[in-house]
């Protein structure tokens, strides 16, 4: 809503910004953004209650194209420190083909941490770690 109350769309046929960014909003400030969102395109006006004050980011696990034998597991991703959610893509046994796409990867984490720069610290030491074998296969 813009200051004198008029409806103001951003993004493109009211298309939510890419990846997990309203989640990473949420878990930043404490609110969930989505209903907030929704509330706003039937005509309610949401009450946004700030309760946190962290960055939060996601990281895109790298994926490469074969089977896949060694893949580090959601558990061991979400035991590093400010792991909130994990999401894996892919499982020992898939064959991964590579997808033109901004979002082809083996999974995502997102981090938390009280600045944008330890969460990229925390995102390094997660990729550092991070485990995918694959054996190639012939095309």
């Amino acid at each position: 809503m813009t200051d004198d109350g008029r409806f103001f769309m951003s993004e493109i046929a009211a298309r939510l910004s890419g990846c997990e960014v309203p989640l990473n909003h949420g878990h930043a400030y404490g609110f969930d953004l989505l209903h907030a969102i929704m509330d706003t395109y039937v005509g309610r006006h949401p009450e946004l209650v700030y309760t946190r004050d962290r960055a939060v980011g996601d990281l895109l696990l790298p994926a490469v194209a074969g089977v896949v034998t060694r893949l580090s597991t959601a558990r061991e991703l979400m035991a590093y420190p400010g792991v909130l959610s994990c999401q894996m893509n892919v499982a020992i046994g898939d064959c991964i083909q590579p997808k033109r796409s901004s979002g082809f990867c083996a999974g995502y984490v997102q981090v938390e941490g009280r600045t944008s720069a330890e969460v990229q610290e925390r995102m390094q030491r997660i990729l550092d770690g991070f485990v995918l074998d694959v054996a190639y296969t012939p095309s």
